[in-house]
Formats: structure tokens, sequence, C-alpha cells
């Protein structure tokens, strides 16, 4: 088990997903991974989904963000920002697949890297508040991590 993330998104625009949606999200790391499986301290970011919606089933979306990520040696922190585009397509009323691209920039004082990442996920959303979602991440160049598997669940207050 790693570390806990913890999110706070606010939507702007369009909260039922329809449209255009725009949102917000802080975000946090706490170092509850211990050594081996942590960074050893805590990050912050911020980041900013945009979706527009192309027809009644697909969807494109930017996300771009900003962190104080955790410097590679633990001592300390370091600007990183990426940006992520995807296309959904609503498979049915509740499930959801997605495709998606990242781009990231890390600065760590030991070496800068980009980072080339694809993705492909699903959805599960069984009412209007709660959402699961399961999906593998794949590195794309040297610097990113081979593979990435992750779960999540979202509830909307």
């Amino acid at each position: 088990m790693g570390d806990v993330f913890l999110a706070l998104r606010r939507n702007l625009k369009s909260p039922d997903g329809s449209g255009t949606s725009l949102a917000v999200m802080i975000k946090g790391t706490l170092p509850t991974g211990g050594f081996a499986a942590g960074s050893g301290d805590w990050s912050a970011g911020l980041e900013v989904p945009l979706s527009f919606e192309l027809n009644d089933h697909l969807s494109f979306a930017l996300m771009p963000s900003v962190e104080a990520a955790v410097d590679e040696d633990r001592s300390g922190r370091h600007l990183a920002y990426a940006n992520v585009v995807g296309l959904t397509d609503k498979l049915s009323d509740q499930l959801s697949a997605t495709i998606e691209y990242q781009l990231e920039r890390d600065r760590d004082p030991s070496g800068h890297q980009m980072f080339h990442v694809a993705g492909l996920s699903m959805g599960l959303q069984p009412n209007d508040d709660l959402q699961f979602d399961f999906g593998v991440n794949a590195g794309l160049n040297h610097a990113a991590t081979d593979v990435e598997l992750y779960a999540g669940i979202s509830r909307r207050f």
C-alpha cells in the first residue's frame, strides 16, 4: 500500500457532464506509504479538467496540471507539470471507456525528465453520485513507468 492521495474537485460549468464542462481540482498526497512504497513527503497540486461533447457518445477532454512534487532524494519539492488529452466513449448509461495520452515534464533537481504515457480506463457509474474507475497506463518512453494499474471511487456530495 502506498501513500494516500486526496483531492477536492469543484465543478464550475456543467457539473452533469453535458456540453462543455470545466472544473478545478486541488490534490495532495500524504506520506503514509513508508520508505519502500511511499514518496517520503507530502505533495500538492492543481488540475483543471475541461471536456467537450462531440456527439451523443463521444467527448474530448484536456486536463492541464501543475504540482509541487516530492524530490527524488525525498528532501524537498520541485515543479512538475503535465497535460492529458483523452477521448471517451459512452458505451451505455452506466459504462464508459476512455483512451488517453499524457505528456509530463518533471523538473526534479536530480535530473529533468519528460514522460510519455498512454492509458485505457473504464468508468462504471451505478447512479448520478457514485463512480468506480479501473485503468491501466503504459509508458511510451524510457523515463515513464512501464505499466501502472489503478482503481478509484468518486462520490459527489
